[in-house]
């Protein structure tokens, strides 16, 4: 978070919108997930201008600030104009589908018998000639 007069070591606190009060900021800024503390840049020590949160109540929330150490009163904070927060229903999107099968495996050739006595011609299959590449004979049957 940068600018809107927001220093490092500020409590940020993020309530419902709706009103031009931080009525609630105290009492939220000591529960976990509604705001947290700006810690300085990255490299400094800090959390490089972020804080962490984690609402629940759907809507638009605004940011309340205080730059005291230790905030006990609501009038200790004041809203930083033009920061807002939307939080909004999950996404109704598909689950993810499961992941795909794996292919099939491609078809066995037929079994074969026993190779005749007259044995089998192999001819190349790419070709438009009946030219023999070479012939299986009976015990051939383990030749691929």
């Amino acid at each position: 978070i940068r600018g809107l007069g927001v220093t490092d070591g500020a409590w940020l606190v993020f309530l419902p919108a709706g009103d031009a009060t931080c009525v609630g900021a105290a009492n939220a800024y000591v529960l976990p997930g509604s705001g947290g503390r700006l810690l300085g840049a990255e490299g400094e020590g800090g959390g490089g201008g972020k804080v962490a949160v984690q609402l629940t109540q759907l809507g638009l929330h605004k940011l309340c600030v205080s730059d005291l150490t230790s905030p006990f009163l609501d009038a200790n904070f004041g809203i930083a104009r033009g920061a807002t927060l939307a939080v909004l229903p999950q996404s109704s999107a598909p689950s993810p589908s499961p992941s795909p099968l794996s292919p099939p495996s491609p078809p066995s050739s037929p079994p074969f018998g026993t190779i005749p006595a007259t044995g089998v011609a192999v001819l190349r299959g790419d070709s438009k000639t009946t030219k023999v590449l070479f012939c299986l004979w009976p015990g051939d049957e383990t030749v691929t």
